[in-house]
């Protein structure tokens, strides 16, 4: 697991333990503030991708079907939700 490598190279093991532990946590999105930081990783990514296809003209439609489902918990699926229309919007803008 690369995680366990990237642990391995901090000097105090305790730490990198601890980072073993937090990034299993967060994998296996076994607490609220995994599920959250998840959440926020994936929006993260999405925000990137629009905000790429604005300023270079970019297709980057890849990045918004992986994560159509991707949004469980409040306020994520209004965000995504909003972020979906202002897309739409852009792009029905941009095809005229």
């Amino acid at each position: 697991m690369a995680i366990q490598k990237i642990a391995s190279l901090v000097p105090v093991s305790t730490v990198g333990d601890q980072w073993v532990v937090l990034w299993r946590e967060y994998e296996g999105q076994e607490t609220l503030v995994a599920k959250v930081v998840k959440h926020l990783d994936k929006f993260d990514m999405i925000v990137q991708a629009f905000d790429y296809e604005r300023k270079y003209g970019l297709d980057l439609e890849q990045f918004f079907e992986t994560t159509k489902t991707a949004f469980t918990i409040a306020p994520f699926v209004e965000w995504d939700r909003e972020l979906r229309s202002r897309r739409a919007l852009f792009r029905k803008g941009t095809s005229n």
